[in-house]
C-alpha cells in the first residue's frame, strides 16, 4: 500500500476529492457556451493581427530610426497581447476537446451497453478514438 494512501487513512493527509461524475449534458452544455461565447475572442484576435499586420507593413515604409524603432515598439506591444488573448482561447479549446472525449466515451458506453451493432459500429470508428 503506498505511503499516502495509508496517510490518508490515518487522516493525516487529506482524502483526495471525489471525481465528480461525466455527464452528457452538462459537457454538452459548457461546450455549446464555448462555441456562442468564442465568437468575441475571435473577433478580437482578428482585430489584434490585423493591426499586428499593419504596423508590419508600415515598418518596411518607414525611413527613419526612431519611428521605426516605435513601431518595432508598438509589434510587440501588441504580439505580447495577441499571445495573451490567444493562450485564453486555446486552453479553453483545450478543455473542450476533453469534454467531447468524455461525451464519446459515455455515449460509446451506451451503445456497448445497448447491444446494437450499428451503434457499436459507429462508435468504434477511428475518428471516435481521437487519433487524429
Amino acid at each position: 500500500m503506498a505511503l499516502s494512501t495509508i496517510l490518508r487513512k490515518l487522516r493525516i493527509l487529506k482524502p483526495l476529492p471525489k471525481k465528480e461524475p461525466l455527464s452528457i449534458n452538462k459537457d454538452a452544455k459548457a461546450v455549446l457556451d464555448f462555441l456562442i461565447n468564442m465568437e468575441y475572442d475571435r473577433d478580437r484576435l482578428l482585430r489584434l493581427v490585423k493591426r499586428f499586420l499593419e504596423l508590419r507593413i508600415d515598418y518596411y515604409a518607414l525611413q527613419d530610426e526612431e519611428p521605426k524603432k516605435s513601431n518595432f515598439r508598438q509589434q510587440i506591444n501588441l504580439f505580447d497581447e495577441i499571445i495573451q488573448v490567444y493562450s485564453f482561447y486555446q486552453g479553453d479549446a483545450d478543455i473542450n476537446g476533453k469534454r467531447i472525449k468524455n461525451i464519446a466515451k459515455l455515449l460509446k458506453e451506451k451503445a456497448i451497453k445497448s447491444e446494437d451493432i450499428e451503434l457499436i459500429d459507429k462508435t468504434s470508428k477511428l475518428r471516435w478514438k481521437f487519433d487524429w
